[in-house]
């Protein structure tokens, strides 16, 4: 369940066609590959029209490499959640939901958050060398209405 998607061409001219490479298959993860990586929704507002229950609120962190260790921060650094996936805690082509929840299982403030995508190299060697991307999210709560 990886994300890397590599067009095969038959001749130069021919048309290209989409092979999902996936799981096993994924031999490098590149820098090139995680800039493809996304938090979605950003902003998250909870209690907005959409979404009227906290309980089940998720956050969606897009195209993961199928290995690779997630951590979360407060903008004044301090980690609030850290999530170690594997290939199994992975959906569609490596799509992984976060509850919004802290290590200690409180819902996050609102605010400015941190996150650090650590991934090794060769996600069928977990020991390789690694590989780093970092982004930002934002969570707004407001009052239910």
């Amino acid at each position: 369940m990886g994300f890397l998607h590599y067009p095969l061409r038959a001749a130069e001219h021919d048309q290209v066609e989409e092979a999902a490479v996936t799981g096993d298959q994924i031999t490098a993860v590149t820098d090139s590959a995680l800039g493809l990586v996304r938090v979605v929704p950003n902003p998250f507002v909870i209690f907005s029209t959409y979404q009227t229950d906290i309980t089940n609120s998720l956050l969606m962190f897009t195209n993961l490499p199928s290995r690779g260790t997630l951590r979360i921060y407060t903008v004044a650094g301090q980690m609030v959640q850290e999530i170690v996936g594997e290939p199994s805690d992975l959906q569609g082509d490596g799509d992984l939901f976060w509850n919004l929840k802290s290590r200690e299982g409180i819902d996050v403030a609102s605010g400015l958050y941190l996150w650090v995508l650590t991934a090794p190299q060769n996600p069928n060697v977990p020991a390789s060398a690694t590989i780093q991307k970092r982004g930002k999210f934002v969570v707004i709560r407001g009052d239910a209405q």
